[in-house]
C-alpha cells in the first residue's frame, strides 16, 4: 500500500503543503495535488466537487484475456481518507464517472488505464449521497505482463455531498492496494483427497472426498445427499455444521470478485492504525503483551506504538505480513478500506480457479511443497528474499512459509517467492490460479465459515469506510467481534504441511479472539459485471487421424466474446483454448468436458459433454 499525505484549504485553489511518499508492495503514488475545484452550483452546495491528481506506478502487473484460458488481471484499489479542520478521518466519497486515467507510463504492451467505481453497495445504482463510490479500481487495458503506471491521473471527489464547507482545511491521505481479479466461472470445492474436514459432495460416506461443483451463485443445499454440499467432519473446529442451506445472498465464489494479492502487511496496518482515534487505537494495539514481550521483537512484529502515530523503526519489516491480528482487527481494517471478508468458498475459488482439483493440493495447484528451511537475505527490507541455495526455482514443487521451511520464527515479506526469481510458474511463486500469494502458509487467512449459523447469514455487505466510536467494524451480518461466524484457512508459518493445503478446514469454524503471531488476513470486494447471456452450442466431437487426439467444437459466442474449455486434469488441451475449436489429448474415461462463453467479466452457463470410451 502507498500513502500520500497532503493538506489543502478548499477555500483557496491550492495551498502548498508537505507531501510524504512511501513505497509498499511495489505501488508508488506521487505528486498528489488538488485541482479544478467546481463551485458553480453556489457556495457550500452539495454538487460542489474537486479533483485529486497524482501519478501512480506498480510492478508485476498483468492482464490475461479470455483467449489465454485464464481471463483475469490485477488492479489497484484506490481510496482516499481526509479530515476537515483537524477532525476525525473520513472516507472521501468519489464520483462514479468524470475521472481521468492519465497517460500510460507502464509496459509497452499495455495501456491505457481505466477506472471501475467501487460503490458502497455494488448492486444498487450510484447516488452521490446514499451510494457513493468508496474507491476506484484502476487497471491497464490490452494483454500485457510487466510494470503498470500512469501520470496525471485525476479522480473526482464530491466533497459537497459529504457536507464539507468550501472553506475547510483538508488533510488528504491517498491509499492504494494491489488486487487480483477472480472472474465469474464455475469451480470445485474439495479435491478428492483426505484433507481434514474438507468440503465434499453429499454422496460421500467415508474416505477421500468427492469434489463439489459450484456452478452458480444460487442457493446451495447443505446435507448428506448427492448433489448437496457436505463435509468430512461433523464436530470440532473442522465441522460442516448441521444440514441446512446457504441462501443466494451468501457469497459462494461463483460471482466475480477482487481479492488482495497479498496478506495485510505491517506498513498497511500502520496506515490504517494512524487514521484512528485514540480510543480506536487502544482497541487495535498489536504491540502489547500479545504482540511483544520484554525482550522486544517477537515473531517479526516491528510495529511500535505508545501514543500518537505507530511507526516502523528504521522502516524495516513494512512489507512483512502482519501477524497478531484477531478477528476484530481484521474486520476493522477491511471495513475501513471499503472491502469485506471473504467466505471460505471464495478462498478455495481464488486459489484453485476453474481448474479441476488435485488430491491434497496446495495453492499453486500441485500436492508437492518445499520441505527444507529457507535461508533469507536482506532481512526485513523491501527486497527481502530467499537465498538461491534454498529457493525452489523450477518444477511443480511449490514454495511456502510453514513449519518445515521456517527459519526466522515469523511471517515473510508479502510476495517474497514471486519477486525473488522472475518466473511465471505458480509453484515457484507459491501463487494461486488468479495471482494471489501466500494463500498456503505465512499467516492464517480469516474467512467467514459455513460451519455454523452465524457464518451462514453473511451477505457480502461491504465496509463503509467508517468504524464505530470504539473501533469496531459495523457492517451488517459480518461475524461478531468475538470471531463467532469466522474461521481460518491456509495455514501459517508454524503450520504443518497438511494445514496449508487449500481444502484443509482444520480451523474453519474456530471462534478465536486472541492475537497470535500466526493470525493475519486479507480482504475482497464483489464486482458487478455482465457475463455472456448465451450458453455455448452443443459440443461436437471429431476424430482426426492422430492417435489419442480429439477435436471438439462448439459455437454461440458474440462480438468480443470467446470460449473457455474446462477439462479433467489428464485431458490436455493441445491447441485452440479460447476459440470454438480445440484439439485435446485423451485422458482417463469417463470424462466430463465443459465449455463456457467468456468475456472480460467472466463466463456464461456451462455446456457439458460426458465422454465414455
Amino acid at each position: 500500500m502507498m500513502r500520500i499525505f497532503k493538506t489543502i484549504r478548499l477555500g483557496l485553489l491550492l495551498m502548498l503543503a508537505l507531501t510524504f511518499e512511501v513505497q509498499a508492495n511495489n505501488v508508488v503514488v506521487s505528486n498528489v495535488r488538488m485541482t479544478a475545484r467546481d463551485t458553480s452550483a453556489g457556495l457550500n452546495n452539495a454538487a460542489n466537487h474537486t479533483f485529486i491528481r497524482f501519478n501512480i506506478s506498480w510492478e508485476n502487473s498483468w492482464r490475461m484475456l479470455y483467449s489465454t484460458g485464464i481471463n483475469n488481471r490485477d488492479a489497484v484499489w484506490l481510496f482516499v481518507k481526509f479530515r476537515a479542520n483537524g477532525g476525525e478521518w473520513q472516507t472521501a466519497w468519489l464520483n462514479n464517472t468524470g475521472h481521468d486515467a492519465g497517460s500510460w507510463t507502464g509496459f509497452s504492451g499495455g495501456g491505457p488505464m481505466q477506472f471501475e467505481p467501487g460503490l458502497s453497495n455494488p448492486d444498487s445504482a450510484f447516488n452521490a449521497t446514499t451510494n457513493p463510490a468508496l474507491g476506484l479500481f484502476m487497471f491497464g487495458t490490452g494483454f500485457f505482463m510487466g510494470p503498470a503506471g500512469a501520470d496525471s491521473v485525476q479522480i473526482r471527489w464530491n466533497y459537497g455531498a459529504q457536507g464539507i464547507p468550501d472553506s475547510s482545511t483538508i488533510e488528504l491521505r491517498v491509499f492504494a492496494l494491489e488486487m487480483a481479479y477472480v472472474p465469474t466461472v464455475g469451480y470445485w470445492l474439495g479435491t478428492g483427497g483426505t484433507e481434514q474436514g474438507s468440503f465434499t459432495d453429499g454422496a460421500w460416506t467415508s474416505g477421500a472426498s468427492i469434489p463439489f461443483r459450484v456452478g452458480s451463485e444460487g442457493a446451495i443445499t447443505i446435507g448428506g445427499s448427492a448433489g448437496a454440499l457436505w463435509g468430512r467432519a461433523f464436530v470440532g473446529d473442522s465441522t460442516i455444521g448441521s444440514a441446512g442451506s446457504l441462501d443466494a445472498a451468501y457469497p459462494k465464489g461463483f460471482r466475480a470478485f477482487y481479492i488482495q494479492k497479498y496478506e495485510i502487511t505491517q506498513r498497511q496496518w500502520i496506515d490504517f492504525f494512524n487514521t484512528l482515534s485514540n480510543a480506536q487505537k487502544a482497541r487495535h494495539d498489536i504491540t502489547g503483551p500479545n504482540g511483544k514481550n520484554s525482550d522486544g521483537l517477537v515473531a517479526r512484529n516491528n510495529v511500535s506504538w505508545t501514543s500518537g502515530d505507530a511507526t516502523l523503526p528504521g522502516d524495516l519489516y513494512g512489507d512483512v505480513a502482519c501477524g497478531f491480528l484477531n478477528w476484530s482487527d481484521v474486520a476493522a481494517y477491511l471495513d475501513w478500506a471499503g472491502l469485506r471478508p471473504m467466505s471460505e468458498l471464495e478462498f478455495e475459488k481464488a486459489t484453485r480457479g476453474d481448474r479441476a482439483s488435485v488430491d491434497n493440493e496446495f495453492a499453486w495447484g500441485s500436492n508437492e511443497a518445499a520441505s527444507t528451511s529457507y535461508s533469507l537475505v536482506n532481512l526485513g527490507a523491501s527486497n527481502e528474499g530467499i537465498d538461491t541455495t534454498t529457493y525452489v526455482a523450477a518444477g511443480i514443487v511449490g514454495n511456502a512459509a510453514y513449519d518445515s521451511t521456517d527459519v526466522v520464527g515469523g511471517p515473510l515479506r508479502a510476495g517474497i517467492f514471486a519477486a525473488n526469481v522472475r518466473s511465471t510458474g505458480r509453484g515457484t511463486a507459491g501463487a494461486g490460479r488468479y495471482g494471489l500469494f501466500e494463500a498456503s502458509g505465512n499467516v492464517w487467512e480469516r474467512v467467514v465459515t459455513v460451519g455454523n449459523a452465524q457464518g451462514r447469514i453473511f451477505t457480502a455487505a461491504h465496509g463503509d469506510g467508517q468504524l464505530s466510536v470504539s473501533g469496531q467494524a459495523n457492517a451488517a451480518n459480518w461475524p461478531d467481534s468475538s470471531g463467532l461466524g469466522a474461521g481460518f484457512r491456509g495455514g501459517g508459518f508454524e503450520s504443518s504441511l497438511a494445514e496449508i493445503m487449500v481444502s484443509n478446514r482444520s480451523l474453519a469454524v474456530r471462534t478465536d479472539s486472541m492475537r497470535l503471531a500466526t493470525y493475519g488476513g486479507r480482504g475482497v470486494r464483489s464486482r458487478v459485471c455482465t457475463v455472456p447471456a448465451a450458453t455455448p452450442d452443443s459440443i461436437v466431437v471429431n476424430i482426426p487421424p492422430f492417435e489419442n487426439i480429439l477435436e471438439l467444437t462448439t459455437g454461440g459466442a458474440g462480438v468480443g466474446e470467446g470460449y473457455l474449455w474446462i477439462t479433467p486434469r489428464d485431458w490436455r488441451v493441445i491447441n485452440g483454448q479460447g476459440t470454438n475449436a480445440i484439439f485435446i489429448n485423451v485422458g482417463t474415461y469417463p470424462a466430463t468436458i465443459r465449455v463456457v462463453i467468456v468475456n472480460e467479466c467472466g463466463a456464461s452457463q456451462e455446456r457439458t459433454l460426458v465422454l465414455t470410451n
